[in-house]
């Protein structure tokens, strides 16, 4: 454990931080509204680019989190009409090595898939 602030954090709850401020610093810099769920009465509403958004999703297996796997995998995502792919995130792959950070493969797939005009939803293999 390391001391930070007068408290105890883990390095991987540190990292998870980290990565969790990366990410809202880049949909804040996109200048669309990250998605969120809205509620309205009893019913909930989930909005992405403040519009309301009906996720028709695909899920690959959990070997496909690279890029070259997604590229052979995405011609059927448009085939079955998706508009949003969930796909698994390593930390041995985003870390190698502690403390050295490589986002490129994950950087490659996202665009990859916005190149499609998919979304993504990331199943994360962090804790």
């Amino acid at each position: 454990m390391t001391r930070a602030s007068g408290s105890f954090l883990s390095p991987r709850a540190v990292r998870l931080c980290g990565l969790l401020a990366c990410a809202l610093s880049l949909a804040f810099a996109q200048s669309r509204p990250i998605p969120q769920l809205l509620k309205s009465g009893d019913k909930f509403t989930l909005t992405v680019d403040g519009r309301p958004f009906i996720m028709l999703g695909g899920q690959v297996d959990n070997f496909s989190g690279f890029p070259d796997r997604m590229e052979r995998a995405s011609g059927a995502f448009r085939a079955m009409n998706l508009n949003t792919v969930e796909y698994p995130v390593y930390w041995n792959v985003i870390e190698p090595e502690e403390g050295k950070f490589d986002f490129s493969a994950f950087d490659q797939i996202l665009r990859g898939l916005r190149s499609q005009g998919l979304r993504a939803v990331i199943l994360w293999f962090g804790t």
